[in-house]
């Protein structure tokens, strides 16, 4: 895959969810979502976050440039660190749930189509609070828009009725945001 095809399915998963995951969906396995979507925008999103500490830091403070080299490291892995996280403890607690609660065993891969596509929007998120702008409030809110992504993926990717798939994506919502949420706030508040 390329970086025009990762660019537009960004695109499309956050403006065009539904056609979006119709396409996903018609793909099959054909797709290792892993290294052609998620690697990728995880380390595009780092280095964002490394530029943005490193740039911001050094307009304020040119005398210091390893203390700035490290703040900016260390603001790469907040911006990384909690997402990667938060995708493999949320699959596999998707995958139990499935399993447990509604008796149906999902596949690994439809699992990690429907988190590493869902977290773009914490991608673009965490990317935007690397910069000191004072939008934390309405960057949160944004996350809300990540239970339609995710709402749509269920629909297209897994055989629910409709009340199983609203359990499934609030828990997958849960599970993505507030441990990436709950892994940022630890970074952000002691490193």
């Amino acid at each position: 895959m390329s970086y025009k095809w990762m660019y537009k399915r960004l695109v499309s998963i956050l403006l065009r969810p539904s056609q979006a995951w119709s396409e996903i969906a018609d793909e099959g396995d054909e797709v290792d979502v892993l290294s052609a979507y998620f690697y990728p925008l995880m380390g595009l999103a780092g280095l964002v976050s490394f530029i943005a500490y490193f740039v911001t830091g050094y307009v304020a403070d040119p005398s210091q440039p390893f203390a700035l080299f490290k703040d900016a490291i260390i603001g790469c892995c907040v911006t990384c660190v909690p997402v990667f996280l938060s995708f493999f403890v949320s699959a596999f607690v998707l995958a139990k749930a499935a399993k447990s609660l509604f008796g149906v065993s999902v596949g690994q891969s439809g699992i990690y189509k429907l988190l590493a596509y869902s977290m773009t929007v914490l991608f673009v998120t965490y990317t935007v609070l690397a910069f000191p702008i004072d939008f934390k409030i309405l960057v949160w809110l944004c996350q809300v828009y990540t239970i339609f992504i995710i709402w749509e993926g269920c629909g297209r990717l897994f055989d629910f009725d409709d009340n199983r798939r609203l359990v499934f994506t609030v828990m997958a919502f849960l599970s993505e945001v507030v441990v990436a949420g709950g892994i940022y706030f630890l970074f952000y508040k002691f490193m």
